[in-house]
C-alpha cells in the first residue's frame, strides 16, 4: 500500500538478560575453505586456511560476524569457543536461529576437512518489554491494524486489555476498532 501511513512506537529495552549462542570449534583444518554461519537469514563467511587451529578458526568466525554491524548478535571468542550475544536484552534473541552450512554439500557449503563445529544455545534471553508507554502513546488515535512484534504473555496481555470490548478500544465508550497481529 504506497498510500497508507505507518506509525511506529519505540519501546525501552527490557531489563532482563541478552540471549547467547555458542559455536564450539574442534579439530584443526587440513584444507583451506570457508565456514558458512547463518545468523537468521544472513550468511556470514569466515575464511579458514590449511593448518588453522581451533583458536584461529574461532577468531576468524568472530571477526566475520563482527564485520556485519546489522547482525542481531556480537561475537567474542576464547579457546575455540565463539560466543554470540544478542545486541538487545530480552526474549527476542531466543527466536533468532543460528546454523552452519544451511545449503549443505549440494549448495557448496561444507566445513573444511578436519574442522567440526557444534552450535548450542547458551543462556536464554530474559525479560519482556514494558508496553504501557506505547499503549499510552496511541491515546485515542484510531488504528485499523496494530503489529505487535512481541509474543510473550505479558506483552500480549497488555494489548488484550487495551483492545477488549468492555473497557478497551473496542468498548462502546471508545469505539476505536482495529486488529492486533502478532506471530511466533
Amino acid at each position: 500500500d504506497p498510500f497508507g501511513e505507518l506509525y511506529v512506537i519505540a519501546v525501552p529495552e527490557s531489563t532482563g538478560a541478552a540471549a547467547t549462542v555458542t559455536l564450539t570449534v574442534t579439530g584443526a583444518s587440513t584444507e583451506t575453505g570457508t565456514v558458512n554461519v547463518y545468523v537468521g537469514r544472513t550468511r556470514v563467511q569466515a575464511p579458514v586456511t590449511n593448518g588453522d587451529n581451533v583458536a584461529t578458526i574461532a577468531s576468524s568466525i568472530k571477526d566475520a560476524i563482527n564485520a556485519v554491524p546489522a547482525l542481531p548478535f556480537t561475537a567474542s571468542s576464547s579457546a575455540g569457543v565463539v560466543t554470540l550475544t544478542a545486541r538487545h536484552k530480552g526474549l527476542c534473541g531466543n527466536e533468532i536461529p543460528v546454523s552452519l552450512n544451511y545449503y549443505g554439500f549440494g549448495g557448496g557449503e561444507v566445513l573444511p576437512a578436519g574442522v567440526q563445529i557444534a552450535v548450542a544455545t547458551g543462556s536464554a534471553g530474559t525479560g519482556a518489554p514494558v508496553l504501557t508507554g506505547a499503549v499510552a502513546a496511541m491515546a485515542d488515535e484510531p488504528f485499523d491494524y496494530i503489529g505487535l512484534p512481541f509474543n510473550d504473555t505479558a506483552s500480549v496481555n497488555t494489548l488484550v486489555t487495551e483492545m477488549n470490548d468492555t473497557s478497551g478500544r473496542w468498548s462502546y465508550a471508545r469505539q476505536l476498532y482495529g486488529h492486533v497481529y502478532t506471530a511466533k
